[in-house]
């Protein structure tokens, strides 16, 4: 016989950011196509699908991931950072699934927008049309010099 105990998701496995010497909290932030999060510079992660094969969502974020970093480094960019639009946004849970390893890690994850690229699919079709668009397509990603000031990590949390 096997008992579960129950999974607890770790987000960016559990590494404590600071940005400009403060934490940065992961729940008061929205993922930018599920990858990047708004106002925090040159951070990527990837989260698998929960209705189709994990590794297609990450496949797909890894490419669009050296899309970005091949981008900065022929136009000698050392910052990317998301930044939120201007008119007001609704926001919601990153991940809408109700099974007990994401209720008990709810709080711990990054929020997701009302719209795209805010918005977390779990659609493999639009999301591989989504990931191989033109990287600056949709206006949110500020460029800065490599001199620009970037996030550090300050270990395993």
């Amino acid at each position: 016989m096997v008992t579960a105990t129950g999974l607890n998701l770790l987000p960016l496995g559990g590494i404590g950011l600071s940005l400009d010497g403060e934490p940065v909290k992961i729940p008061e932030h929205v993922a930018y196509k599920g990858v990047m999060l708004e106002g925090v510079p040159n951070l990527a992660f990837a989260i698998g699908y929960t209705n189709a094969p994990w590794t297609l969502k990450v496949d797909l974020v890894s490419s669009w991931v050296a899309r970005l970093i091949a981008r900065m480094r022929r136009r000698d960019e050392g910052v990317v950072t998301a930044r939120l639009p201007a008119e007001p946004m609704a926001t919601s849970p990153f991940i809408t699934m109700s099974s007990g390893y994401f209720e008990r890690s709810r709080s711990s994850l990054p929020l997701q927008g009302d719209r795209g690229p805010w918005r977390n699919q779990q659609h493999y079709g639009r999301d591989r049309a989504r990931y191989r668009a033109p990287l600056d397509e949709d206006g949110v990603l500020d460029f800065a010099p490599r001199t620009a000031g970037l996030a550090t990590t300050e270990g395993s949390a």
